[in-house]
């Protein structure tokens, strides 16, 4: 996965009217909630979490495992 790649969401709650379901990614980044801080120097750590520019025109952060890359950047 990385910058560039056309991504699909994977999972859908049971009643999920959002409408995003494809995007371009922006951004590559982690995620560490507040327990993890005395830790956060090691990058392997934590959470991946994409910033997508979606078929919406909005953009917004998902973690990396709620999508699937349908077509790579080259």
């Amino acid at each position: 996965m990385k910058v560039g790649d056309l991504i699909m969401r994977t999972r859908t709650w049971p009643i999920d009217d959002d409408e995003r379901y494809t995007g371009t990614i922006l951004r590559l980044d982690r995620y560490s909630g507040r327990d993890d801080q005395r830790i956060l120097p090691f990058p392997d750590h934590g959470q991946q979490i994409v910033e997508v520019l979606w078929n919406t025109s909005h953009t917004g952060w998902i973690a990396a495992s709620r999508v699937e890359v349908i077509d790579e950047s080259r």
